[in-house]
């Protein structure tokens, strides 16, 4: 027993003098989790660029520029100039124009013709047909660009649109696929008693040879009351038509100055500019 005693006594001293063999047996009893080991820092690498100077290079993508001399002209930049787009100039066509005498030119001593002057381009053929009293203006031998002029005929038409479809017979002769596209009519004011001034306008479609054209027309009609079942009336009339395609520039160039004039006349049209195409 004493012995045994002796023998653990050496051993606690053993092991109170060397620490480390404690720590080592503890080690070895214990489960280490594997560590996490960290990069280790290395010295801050020096890129290419860095203390150095740039060359250029003959092989790169963009080639070796020179800066711009700058030169006693002006500056580097130059001030950029306004510049002055041309304008296309329309150039009306000089037109020559002149008087139709109705009244001369029918020659029939018609009093209801006095007054009537149609203006018409002088480059244009007028022809006047006294039997069936019209006047036409034919802008060449073609006829597909025409003005006509249906002065001071007589008849018991109601209004305006009574002598169109008078008329119209004429209209579907001359052209097939006649069509209505528009259509105005009205009164006139007036005060005489039993007179009763009325217009009538259309814009039609039509061809010519398989040619579109476009038409316009015009009426005027004075209807007299002379007794309480029979009247008297006076009506005239303007048709101009062209090809469709043209119609505005015919329109602007000639046929309106060439309506005006004819309503100034009659004194019963509107003066109104009347467009169409």
């Amino acid at each position: 027993m004493k012995v045994k005693e002796f023998f653990l006594f050496i051993l606690c001293l053993f092991l109170i003098g060397n620490p480390w063999f404690i720590a080592f047996s503890s080690a070895e009893n214990i489960i280490q989790f594997p560590s996490l080991d960290l990069p280790s820092q290395s010295p801050t690498p020096i890129l290419p660029f860095q203390n150095q100077t740039p060359q250029p290079t003959i092989t790169g993508i963009f080639p070796t520029m020179s800066p711009p001399i700058p030169t006693q002209t002006g500056p580097l930049i130059p001030t950029p100039q306004v510049v002055q787009t041309p304008q296309p100039v329309e150039i009306k066509p000089q037109i020559a124009w002149g008087k139709f005498n109705t009244y001369k030119e029918f020659g029939t001593g018609d009093k209801l013709l006095l007054g009537l002057d149609v203006d018409y381009p002088l480059n244009w053929k007028a022809q006047a047909d006294v039997y069936n009293r019209i006047i036409t203006f034919n802008e060449d031998p073609s006829g597909l660009v025409s003005f006509l002029v249906l002065p001071a005929w007589q008849g018991s038409w109601m209004d305006g649109y009574d002598f169109f479809n008078y008329i119209s017979q004429g209209l579907y002769q001359k052209f097939t696929n006649l069509s209505l596209l528009n259509q105005e009519s009205g009164s006139v004011p007036n005060q005489a008693i039993g007179v009763y001034p009325t217009y009538y306008k259309a814009d039609l479609q039509g061809f010519i040879q398989e040619r579109e054209m476009f038409i316009h027309v015009e009426v005027a009609v004075l209807r007299i009351e002379v007794t309480a079942t029979s009247n008297l009336s006076y009506a005239g009339s303007v048709i101009c038509y062209s090809p469709r395609e043209v119609y505005q520039e015919k329109f602007q160039n000639y046929f309106g100055r060439m309506i005006r004039s004819v309503a100034k006349s009659m004194e019963t049209i509107p003066t109104q500019n009347k467009q169409g195409g």
